[in-house]
C-alpha cells in the first residue's frame, strides 16, 4: 500500500488512471494520505496559511447561511464538494514543493503527457468532424457498478449544446470540456516553459500546435489566456521583442484563416453563453448585497431566475465574493492584486526568466477562473497547486 501510494506514482501512472477511468477515486486515496501533511507544514509556508484561512472563512459563511432563506441540502453538499475541490489545491501544492520525487516524476512524465493530449484531442476532434460521432466509453467502475454517468464516463470527445446546435468539444482529463481546458492550460504551459531554452522556430511549433489542441475543446478564454502566454514565452529580452510580437501575430492570423469558419460557428452556437453568465453575475451579486454583505450567502443556492444556473457560478471571483461577502472580497481581489503588481514589474525587466514567464501562467490562470469556477473540479486545483508550488521553487527554475 505504501508503494501504491508513493508521491511519484500520480505522475507516472496518470495516463493509466484517466484512460481506466480511476484518476479522481486515486486523488481521493491522496487526499486521505497526505492531507495530514498540511499541518506539518502550515508554519512555514505563506501559501498554506493564507489558502487555510480564506477556508476557514468560508466555512464560517456556511454555517451562517443556516439563518439565510435558501435550505436546500443538496446546495450543502455541493458546497461541501466545493471545499474538497479547495483543499486538493493544498495536495498539490504540497506533493510539488516537499516532495522531490512527485516533482521529479512529473517533469519526467511531462513531455508524455503533453504529445498524448495534444495528438488525442486533434485526432478525435477530426474523428467527429467526419463521423459526428462522440468517443467514450466505462470505465472501471461503472464496469464494476454498472452506472453510466459524467463520474464513471471516460470522455474523449463529447457533445454540448448551445444556440442553434450541437458543439463537438474534447473532454480529455475533465469531467467537462472547460475543466479539461484548464487542465490542458496548465499542462501544455508547464511543459513549454520547461523548453524554454530551445530555439525561437521550435518554441512556436509547440504553440501552434498547443492552440489548435485548446480550440477544440471550445473554451475562449483558455484559448485567450494561452495567446497571452504565448507573447511572454517568446520573450528572451528586448532584443526579441518586435521579433515575438510580431511572430505570434503572424501565427493567430494563420491560424484564424485556417480555422475561422469553425470558429465562427463554435461562437454562432454559444451566442447565448455570454448573456446567461451576465445574468447569473448580476443577479449574484444583487442576492448577497440583499442578504449578507459582510459574510456572504455561504452557497450556491438555486433560484427561480437562473432556471438550472446556481447563484455565483461561472466565475470564481463572483463566486467567493457573493459566497464570502466584504471578507472573501478582501482575500480575492488581494491575490488579483499581488499577481498584477508583479506581471508589471516583470513587463519592466530586461530579462525573462522561467520565474517570470511561470508568473505569467498563474496570470493567465486567474484571468481564466474570472469566468471559470476554481474550486468545482479536482483536477484543477490539483494541477493549480502544481503550479503555484513550482512558481515559488528554485530547482525548478533552475532545472
Amino acid at each position: 500500500m505504501k508503494g501504491f501510494l508513493a508521491p511519484d506514482r500520480l505522475p507516472r501512472y496518470f495516463l493509466f488512471l484517466w484512460f481506466s477511468g480511476l484518476l479522481i477515486p486515486y486523488l481521493y486515496v491522496l487526499l486521505l494520505r497526505y492531507g495530514p501533511y498540511v499541518l506539518l507544514f502550515v508554519e512555514r509556508d505563506i501559501v498554506i496559511q493564507f489558502s487555510l484561512l480564506f477556508l476557514s472563512i468560508q466555512i464560517v459563511s456556511t454555517f451562517i447561511s443556516i439563518l439565510l432563506p435558501f435550505q436546500d441540502s443538496s446546495r450543502y453538499i455541493a458546497i461541501f464538494h466545493n471545499y474538497i475541490c479547495f483543499f486538493f489545491f493544498l495536495i498539490g501544492y504540497i506533493l510539488q514543493r516537499y516532495k522531490k520525487s512527485f516533482r521529479e516524476e512529473l517533469f519526467r512524465m511531462l513531455p508524455i503527457i503533453y504529445w498524448f493530449s495534444v495528438i488525442i484531442s486533434i485526432s478525435s476532434f477530426t474523428f467527429f468532424l467526419l463521423t459526428f460521432k462522440p468517443i467514450y466509453y466505462k470505465g472501471i467502475l461503472g464496469l464494476i457498478f454498472h452506472v453510466e454517468n459524467k463520474y464513471t464516463l471516460v470522455k474523449i470527445v463529447y457533445t454540448g449544446y448551445g444556440l442553434g446546435g450541437i458543439i463537438p468539444r474534447v473532454q480529455v482529463f475533465g469531467l467537462y470540456s472547460n475543466t479539461a481546458a484548464i487542465v490542458m492550460y496548465i499542462i501544455y504551459t508547464l511543459y513549454l516553459v520547461s523548453q524554454n531554452e530551445r530555439r525561437l522556430y521550435i518554441k512556436m511549433g509547440f504553440i501552434i500546435l498547443s492552440l489548435i489542441s485548446l480550440a477544440t475543446t471550445g473554451s475562449r478564454i483558455v484559448f485567450l489566456a494561452f495567446l497571452l502566454f504565448s507573447y511572454f514565452y517568446l520573450l528572451e529580452g528586448r532584443k526579441t521583442f518586435f521579433l515575438s510580437f510580431l511572430t505570434i501575430i503572424f501565427a493567430f492570423i494563420i491560424f484564424s484563416k485556417q480555422f475561422h469558419q469553425f470558429l465562427s460557428f463554435m461562437e454562432s452556437l454559444r451566442e447565448s453563453s455570454n448573456m446567461t453568465r451576465i445574468k447569473i453575475y448580476q443577479t449574484s451579486i444583487e442576492l448577497m448585497m440583499n442578504y449578507n454583505f459582510i459574510l456572504g450567502l455561504g452557497l450556491k443556492p438555486k433560484i427561480p431566475e437562473l432556471l438550472d444556473f446556481p447563484v455565483a457560478s461561472h466565475s470564481s471571483v463572483i463566486g467567493y465574493i457573493v459566497r464570502s461577502g466584504f471578507v472573501g472580497a478582501v482575500f480575492v481581489l488581494s491575490v488579483y492584486l499581488l499577481f498584477i503588481i508583479n506581471l508589471l514589474v516583470f513587463i519592466l525587466k530586461k530579462e525573462y526568466t522561467r520565474k517570470e514567464k511561470y508568473l505569467v501562467v498563474i496570470c493567465g490562470l486567474l484571468l481564466i477562473y474570472i469566468f471559470e469556477d476554481f474550486d468545482a473540479y479536482e483536477l484543477t486545483t490539483f494541477f493549480t497547486g502544481i503550479l503555484v508550488a513550482t512558481w515559488r521553487l528554485k530547482e525548478c527554475l533552475e532545472s
